[in-house]
């Protein structure tokens, strides 16, 4: 206990100033607008990135992404009510001679009641969905730009919740693949109104992937996988012109096997996550101290796991780690976003440093190309 008390209480005694990186600025797709009744749009959602990983350990290989992802695609609203989006996302890394891939996206968005609404076909994903880097890696955005299933987002004044399932693999009888899958819920729950004083809420996640199938023919073993999470986070809005806004967050998370035949060292963990960070009129700082007993997330930063992606066998119990980063942010403008961010990684164990840095620039214009109307 004293190895988890003792760095939480050094670090809130040290950094005055209070959390989760801000991932809006990464965000391509474009809310459900009521306003756009009978009209057609074409939109574009490209993201442009160069992300270099500097890593050395052995739970984690240093590799480069340089490319871009775009997402031309045709919207209509019908009503009011319901929104049908048709393109195509193709994805290339730079060095390649084509598309590394090229995924047809097809949409379709339901509003249930005014802060419900239900999606089917491509869903909002990766950062949309607001986990911790923990859970779900940031990363995943250039390594699965289209996310195909289920969704529910509701926003309500004190709940908002997102509650995705995330199809990765299907099957047929007698197939010889697995089925992949990927449930997740994230809310966040306000416990207290806006005003100038503290603003509390308290985040709800869970990750569970399954690969299975019982009308498939596969050799790889069955596996079910789940991760839970809770906390609390304090922020506070400073309105100077040099700083801006202050946070601090306190996350615990959970991890469970749930198969039999296990594929890693351990079956069940968990971890604690403070973070402290500040959003400054120079960019978003921010300090975290990591404890890991056994954990591990199938979707999360691997920084973050007991065991390697790369090193069978590997296999680190405790994990205890700094993490230290970096973000500038800039909107230039509605439809232009620009991000430059340097995060490492302190293994106080190991005492080695892990470190990427990035640029990014998101762009997701609307044009509106005609009004239709239904015939009756």
């Amino acid at each position: 206990m004293r190895k988890i008390i003792c760095p939480v209480l050094f670090i809130l005694l040290t950094v005055n100033l209070l959390a989760q990186n801000d991932l809006s600025v990464y965000h391509t797709h474009t809310d459900f607008d009521t306003t756009k009744t009978n009209q057609l749009l074409f939109q574009i959602e490209n993201h442009n990135f160069f992300r270099n990983n500097e890593y050395f350990s052995d739970l984690v290989e240093g590799y480069t992404l340089p490319g871009y992802t775009i997402e031309p695609a045709l919207v209509y609203y019908p009503s009011s009510l319901f929104r049908l989006k048709a393109g195509f996302n193709f994805r290339q890394f730079h060095g390649t001679k084509s598309s590394e891939q090229v995924m047809p996206v097809i949409s379709a968005q339901l509003m249930l009641t005014r802060s419900l609404s239900v999606t089917l076909g491509a869903i909002r994903g990766s950062v949309h969905h607001n986990m911790p880097e923990p859970l779900i890696d940031p990363e995943w955005q250039i390594n699965r730009p289209v996310e195909t299933g289920l969704q529910f987002l509701l926003n309500t004044s004190r709940f908002k919740a997102d509650l995705w399932l995330d199809w990765n693999q299907f099957i047929k009888t007698n197939d010889t693949i697995p089925e992949k899958f990927l449930a997740g819920f994230k809310g966040n729950l306000r416990v207290n109104q806006q005003d100038n004083n503290i603003l509390l809420s308290i985040p709800l996640m869970m990750t569970a992937t399954h690969r299975g199938g019982q009308i498939s023919n596969f050799n790889e073993p069955m596996e079910s996988l789940a991760n839970l999470g809770t906390g609390i986070i304090a922020s506070k809005n400073v309105g100077t012109k040099a700083l801006r806004k202050t946070e601090f967050s306190l996350l615990a998370l959970y991890f469970k096997d749930l198969t039999d035949k296990k594929e890693r060292p351990m079956n069940s963990g968990f971890a604690v996550y403070p973070t402290m960070s500040l959003t400054t009129l120079w960019g978003d700082v921010m300090a975290g101290w990591w404890y890991g007993n056994d954990f591990y997330s199938p979707r999360g930063n691997p920084q973050f796991m007991s065991t390697s992606t790369y090193k069978p066998g590997f296999y680190q119990k405790e994990r205890n780690m700094i993490t230290l980063k970096y973000n500038l942010n800039k909107m230039i403008m509605k439809q232009l976003k620009f991000n430059f961010g340097v995060e490492g990684y302190i293994d106080t164990a190991t005492k080695t440093l892990e470190y990427f840095y990035a640029i990014n620039i998101i762009y997701s214009p609307s044009f509106k190309l005609m009004t239709l109307n239904h015939l009756e």
